[in-house]
């Protein structure tokens, strides 16, 4: 990435803090409308919640249970242009949804579910097939054959999560003079005077900054980072921390990933990756530092647990294991709603007329999430907006 000095008295048309997914797609798309334009993160860029996903660009099937059919149609549609996009770092491959008679919802259900997603995806992003019971081992040869009635196969990706946020960030910095990107640097202050905001940064680099308008795309650290800074603020995160396994390639003999509702109403997900697979995920509720998020033995046994019952041809033990890591989910409150039921809409904030937050949402949508709050901006100051073309990322 093209490193770019920073100095004192600087003042740009946007800062965003945070140098997540989310804050990717944000400098891309405010430099890209010739802006000038700051981003800073604690952090390195892409190290903390947006590195620690399943792996995967869905439309997310399981949403459709909840019938939030906006956005499964929004994520299937931005998970099939970044498989364009990035293919080095995304690629469509078969999901197998396995049917058991003990499964949740009878096999018609789970048939007509799979026919809604190629029609969300608006039919471009392949068909689905149902298979017996007896093609499925071809699939999963230690696949549990008690109950089980045949499954269904759709069209989701696996990716390299942390990659495609690098990729953004260093197609504005390399292509556009008006983006400037800093890590390690954490906001101090924040006031605001004469219709602009000032703000104090310290870490690797200690500045004042201003600015017309500032983001923050900081995740499941938004809460505490905005009362930290005095402003006016309600808490608005639900935060979630999922948990992950890397297992041997050999610890289980599977072609393609197997998608699994477990009997506590969870979906796990088994996805073989070129040289391990990965078991996740968990969704417990969290109230620590986001950066500090551990797998817990519980968490670590309950995986395993999950991976005998329903690959009982093989013995998965803790001797299988080659990694694991947790992430923060940042879910935003609803009234009623637990972990697990909680919409991944995204929602955007305003504290002050020129302070934008933007929290929510999943990663394989944050290219709309980043569109959203540009526009916004882009509106308010009477800025001209041009939304990004599919050239544009390349």
């Amino acid at each position: 990435m093209v490193e770019k000095e920073v100095k004192s008295g600087e003042h740009f048309d946007v800062i965003i803090v945070g140098g997540g997914i989310t804050g990717a797609g944000l400098l891309k798309d405010i430099c890209s409308n010739g802006k000038k334009v700051l981003m800073i993160d604690k952090h390195e860029f892409m190290s903390q919640t947006s590195s620690r996903s399943s792996k995967m660009l869905h439309g997310g099937i399981r949403y459709l249970e909840s019938l939030d059919f906006n956005l499964v149609n929004e994520a299937l549609q931005e998970k099939i242009l970044w498989t364009k996009l990035t293919p080095k770092y995304a690629k469509r491959i078969p999901f197998i949804l396995p049917i058991f008679k003990t499964s949740k919802y009878p096999f018609w259900f789970y048939q007509l579910g799979l026919e809604l997603y190629d029609f969300l995806s608006e039919y471009k992003n392949g068909q689905h097939q149902i298979i017996r019971q007896d093609e499925i081992l071809y699939y999963a040869p230690d696949i549990l054959q008690l109950n089980l009635k045949g499954a269904g196969i759709y069209f989701d990706a696996v990716m390299n999560d942390k990659m495609i946020g690098i990729h953004v960030i260093k197609r504005a910095l390399n292509n556009y003079q008006n983006a400037v990107a800093l890590e390690k640097t954490s906001i101090t202050s924040i006031k605001n005077e004469n219709d602009q905001v000032r703000i104090k940064t310290a870490g690797e680099n200690n500045l004042e900054l201003t600015a017309s308008d500032i983001v923050f795309a900081t995740g499941p650290f938004t809460d505490q980072l905005l009362k930290d800074l005095n402003i006016p603020w309600e808490d608005k995160m639900l935060l979630s921390r999922g948990s992950h396994l890397w297992l041997k390639k050999d610890a289980l003999n599977i072609k393609y990933p197997i998608v699994i509702q477990s009997y506590d109403d969870r979906v796990i997900f088994v996805i073989p990756h070129s040289d391990r697979i990965l078991v996740g995920t968990t969704e417990l509720p969290y109230s620590g530092d986001p950066a500090k998020a551990e797998i817990t033995e519980e968490e670590i046994n309950y995986l395993i647990d999950e991976v005998n019952f329903f690959f009982p041809g093989k013995k998965v033990d803790k001797t299988s294991i080659i990694d694991s890591y947790s992430g923060v989910r940042p879910l935003v409150k609803e009234e009623g709603k637990k972990h697990g039921k909680v919409s991944r809409t995204h929602k955007l904030f305003h504290p002050y007329q020129n302070t934008h937050v933007i929290i929510g949402g999943k990663y394989t949508t944050f290219r709309v999430m980043a569109q959203d709050t540009t526009k916004h901006i882009f509106s308010k100051n009477k800025w001209s907006y041009r939304e990004n073309g599919f050239f544009d990322y390349l």
